[in-house]
């Protein structure tokens, strides 16, 4: 920043310069809120009440800016923290109106952060810089509250999710069988549930349908199946190979522990 800005804004006459001062950086937030960052209005800070600190300093103020509960009311008072007010003026002394990478890397650790926001710069005849004050504001929520905010996202998104489905391929394989329907060419998959018998999808059936299964690791062997019930609506059918030894099987699931996948056979 260059020493450009004009201190054209009175924050006396208005009345206490801490609360003119919060009011307006919460205004601004709010346009940000309705606006550029409406799809996150609820995840920005400084939606309630808040606290503001002011110190006038030889034709400068140093204002900290916290964020308070939404059952608090908003409070203000002078700024007491010696060793943010000697570090703002040390930045002061080099810097006119100083950006706020200068004011992040001159400030105490901790005086900035996602819920608290520190302005630093001329105050004259009870006139600061609007445009300043903005334009400090607005690279603060670049650096430090977007940041803050794409993370909550992120973890929003995790957390609406479904858990990773937990199952165990060596358990699972040796009741899953290859079905050729031989007239079509075409070939799907089908399982062993226990009590019930085969499933498959219905759209792989044909006239000639076989069930292939591999003896000690040699080739595969054809069983011929029967279709004992087929529901097209459902896709779903039930079948049967009599010259197959079937195992025990698997288990029924829960249809609420149940999630889509995408992957899969697209023949069923």
């Amino acid at each position: 920043m260059t020493g450009s800005y004009k201190t054209e804004w009175n924050v006396v006459n208005d009345g206490n310069v801490g609360v003119n001062v919060l009011c307006a950086f919460q205004g601004k937030l709010r346009e940000v809120r309705e606006g550029a960052l409406a799809a996150f209005a609820d995840l920005l800070p400084f939606g309630g009440t808040g606290r503001a600190e002011f110190r006038e300093c030889d034709g400068w103020v140093v204002c900290r800016l916290t964020e308070l509960g939404p059952s608090t009311v908003m409070t203000t008072g002078g700024l007491e923290d010696e060793e943010l007010v000697e570090a703002a003026m040390r930045l002061a002394a080099t810097a006119r109106t100083p950006s706020f990478d200068e004011l992040a890397r001159a400030l105490p650790d901790g005086a900035i952060g996602e819920r608290r926001f520190v302005y630093v710069g001329p105050f004259e005849n009870g006139c600061l810089s609007w445009p300043h004050l903005q334009e400090v504001q607005l690279d603060w929520l670049g650096a430090v509250v977007i940041p803050r905010i794409e993370e909550l996202n992120r973890q929003r998104v995790l957390a609406a999710l479904p858990p990773a489905p937990a199952y165990d391929p060596a358990a699972i394989l040796p009741h899953v069988y290859v079905i050729e329907n031989q007239a079509e060419a075409k070939q799907g998959t089908c399982f062993h549930l226990a009590g019930v018998g085969l499933i498959t999808c219905a759209h792989v059936l044909g006239d000639q349908n076989v069930l292939l299964s591999s003896v000690d690791g040699g080739a595969d062997r054809e069983h011929r199946l029967e279709v004992l019930h087929k529901d097209e609506r459902l896709d779903l059918a039930l079948l049967r190979a009599p010259s197959l030894v079937l195992g025990s099987g698997l288990a029924r699931g829960r249809s609420d522990h149940a999630y889509p996948v995408d992957d899969g056979d697209p023949n069923g």
